[in-house]
C-alpha cells in the first residue's frame, strides 16, 4: 500500500491480537471508530475498459503477446532493477503538424543537434524516457520498457533533469540515489505485450 508491502519467510511468527501498547491502541481505534468508517480509495488506479488483471507468471504461462494483436493487461508489481545506462535518449524538439517529431537526434560537427527526419539542426534537444526495468510480483520477474509519461511517473523527474545530473553535473552519487529510491516501490502497470 502506497509503495509499502509486508512479506514473510518460513521463520516468521504471526501473532493474532498481540498484547502490547501499539496493538491495543490500534484495536481500540478500530472497535470505536475504524469499523464504522467509510473506506476511501487513495490510489490513482485508473480502471480501463475490459481491464484484465494478470500476474507475471501468467504472461509467459498463457503465452501473452504471441498473437497478431498485442495483449493489454494490468499488473501490480514492484520495480526490482532499473537499467541506468540507457534510461533516455536525445530527440528532436520540432513540431510536425500538431505533435513533436521526437525522432532520435545526434550531435553534428559544430555541436548542434541534427534530426535526419526533419533535416534540421538546433541548439537544444529534448530528452525522452526509454526506461528499461525489471518488475516482479509474488509469481515471477520480467522486463518492461517505460516510455516518456510512464518513465516520468516512475522516476519522479524529467529525463532531461536526470540526464543533466548524470552527465552534465557528473553527480554519480545523486543519480544513483535517485535510481535506488525507485526500487521496490509498487505500481499498477498497464502493459502492452
Amino acid at each position: 500500500f502506497s509503495g509499502k508491502s509486508i512479506g514473510s519467510i518460513s521463520t516468521t511468527q504471526l501473532f493474532i491480537n498481540p498484547d502490547f501498547p501499539e496493538a491495543r491502541s490500534l484495536r481500540n481505534w478500530f472497535d470505536h471508530v475504524g469499523k464504522d468508517s467509510a473506506s476511501l480509495s487513495v490510489s490513482k488506479d485508473i480502471t480501463h475498459k475490459n481491464e484484465i488483471r494478470k500476474t507475471v507468471s501468467q504472461i509467459k504461462g498463457e503465452g501473452l503477446g504471441r498473437s497478431d494483436k498485442p495483449d493489454w493487461i494490468t499488473l501490480r508489481a514492484a520495480i526490482s532493477f532499473i537499467n541506468a545506462d540507457t534510461f533516455c535518449y536525445t530527440c528532436c524538439p520540432l513540431m510536425i503538424g500538431d505533435r513533436k517529431c521526437n525522432k532520435k537526434v545526434i550531435r553534428s560537427v559544430d555541436t548542434k543537434w541534427k534530426c535526419n527526419r526533419c533535416n534540421k539542426e538546433f541548439e537544444e534537444c529534448d530528452y525522452r524516457y526509454i526506461l528499461q526495468a525489471q518488475i516482479l510480483d509474488d509469481t515471477g520477474i520480467t522486463w518492461v520498457t517505460a516510455f516518456q509519461e510512464a518513465g516520468e511517473e516512475i522516476m519522479g523527474y524529467s529525463a532531461k533533469y536526470l540526464d543533466a545530473v548524470k552527465y552534465e553535473h557528473e553527480n554519480v552519487q545523486k543519480f544513483g540515489n535517485i535510481i535506488k529510491s525507485r526500487l521496490f516501490n509498487q505500481f499498477v502497470f498497464r502493459l502492452k505485450i
